[in-house]
């Protein structure tokens, strides 16, 4: 399973690539980079919700336009957004700090 994590804080990029690799997922890319998610398919992709180019919102509809099979969950400290962003497809929201267990629960 190919898994990607994008977010803007080097810190939260960290800790979900730490979080998954305890939980036995090896194939995880880890970016700052919002266009690795547009040029390359991955079946999960963790999103922040507020990044300073483009908000994980508007970076979900990219992603799914593109690859419509891509699991999107959103990992961000806002509440605010969730309605939006299980309207855009999202399969789980995780508020940070992000715990293994919960990140645990929604790769199941």
């Amino acid at each position: 399973m190919k898994i990607l994590i994008i977010d803007d804080e080097h810190l939260a990029l960290e800790r979900m690539s730490r979080i998954l690799s305890e939980l036995g997922f090896d194939d995880v890319t880890a970016s700052s980079d919002f266009n690795v998610a547009l040029q390359n398919k991955f079946d999960v992709v963790f999103l922040d919700i507020n990044m300073p180019e483009i908000s994980g919102i508007d970076l979900a509809k990219k992603i799914l336009e593109i690859y419509p099979l891509s699991k999107i969950i959103f990992q961000t400290a806002y509440s605010d957004f969730a309605v939006d962003a299980f309207d855009v497809g999202s399969i789980d929201y995780i508020l940070k700090p992000i715990e293994l267990q919960r990140v645990d629960q929604a790769m199941q």
